[in-house]
């Protein structure tokens, strides 16, 4: 067991030797009410769960960790938290990992929980790429987005406007919104992925609509010139 230790503390100093530049990892998570996270029981904890297993399987020893909100003020909204992952610098790395990862998914649950229900009852998406602008200096960094990315608020509300229009009118909509904000954001290049929580029953909009909600943030993004990969959250 010991050894076993030892080779892992020494194949992970090799591998953080030769990364010049350590991976920024960067989390948005959409705590409205339109997602699994309004639901208590077993779909908000598998959602940490799973949220866990994330952070264990893609931040590695030495790399940064930001987590924002998604809510009604999005814009204003501070940070969740901002971790640095232990070196493996001796044989309790496991053990200061592991606990360095349980008092991350304690942080968000708990300031997520504390959150007013009218900061819960609407969503905001656009802020997020303000956010983003401001950590943009970063080359190596990866942008996760958990949402089900249905913005709705009293400016914008998909809900209301994709209703009666079909997919085409979706995209023409959704480029003319890059235009208009293009000059304030800077996501040019970067990896995003949005991970869309869901629940076996689906949500109260139906495919139609969901369908267009993708449509629209497929067309943005490409428009940004962004990488982009869009997925359910499993």
């Amino acid at each position: 067991m010991r050894k076993n230790t030892l080779l892992i503390i020494a194949i992970s100093l090799i591998m953080t030797s030769c990364n010049e530049t350590p991976t920024s990892h960067v989390y948005f998570i959409d705590c409205t009410n339109s997602t699994i996270l309004s639901k208590s029981g077993m779909y908000a904890n598998n959602f940490y769960k799973g949220f866990k297993n994330m952070i264990d399987n893609n931040v590695m020893a030495g790399e940064t960790i930001t987590i924002y909100p998604i809510h009604a003020q999005t814009l204003s909204a501070a940070k969740i938290g901002e971790w640095v992952m232990p070196m493996p610098k001796d044989i309790n790395y496991k053990i200061q990992r592991r606990k360095m990862v349980e008092s991350i998914i304690s942080a968000v649950e708990n300031k997520i929980e504390k959150m007013r229900p009218e900061v819960r009852s609407h969503t905001s998406i656009f802020p997020v790429f303000d956010k983003l602008k401001r950590v943009s200096n970063k080359d190596n960094m990866n942008v996760t987005i958990i949402s089900d990315m249905i913005q709705d608020n009293s400016i914008m509300s998909f809900p209301n406007q994709f209703k009666s229009v079909n997919n085409k009118t979706v995209k023409k909509f959704a480029i003319q919104q890059y235009l208009q904000r293009k000059d304030d954001i800077s996501i040019e290049g970067k990896h995003i992925s949005i991970l869309i929580p869901s629940t076996e029953s689906g949500n109260s909009y139906g495919d139609s609509f969901n369908k267009k909600v993708n449509t629209f943030w497929e067309a943005f993004m490409n428009e940004a010139g962004v990488v982009l990969s869009i997925k359910d959250l499993s």
